[in-house]
């Protein structure tokens, strides 16, 4: 049996680094340098490759809210929305 070398690259090493680019850029154009989300996933035993991270977490800043007082419609308060969800059980990633 041949053994390969930690350096040579396999079809699924190639497609991991091809995600984890397109993650990164994904984090690069969206959001802001000042703010951030982080979620950890949550070990249930077995291989750490096999776990999912259950957890998803929003934010949309500025998020204008319009008053009724307001005759043109213009916002009238900017606060920001955060959204923050809690996977458990089987398929819990899909419900968060």
């Amino acid at each position: 049996e041949e053994k390969k070398s930690e350096d040579e690259t396999t079809p699924a090493s190639l497609e991991k680094e091809e995600e984890i680019k397109e993650a990164l850029s994904a984090l690069q154009s969206s959001g802001r340098s000042d703010a951030a989300t982080l979620t950890l996933i949550g070990y249930k035993g077995g291989a750490i490759e096999s776990q999912i991270n259950q957890d998803r977490a929003f934010v949309v800043s500025p998020y204008n809210l319009s008053g009724s007082d307001n005759k043109d419609g213009a916002a009238t308060t900017t606060s920001r929305l955060l959204g923050v969800f809690d996977g458990h059980a089987k398929l819990g990633e899909g419900v968060s």
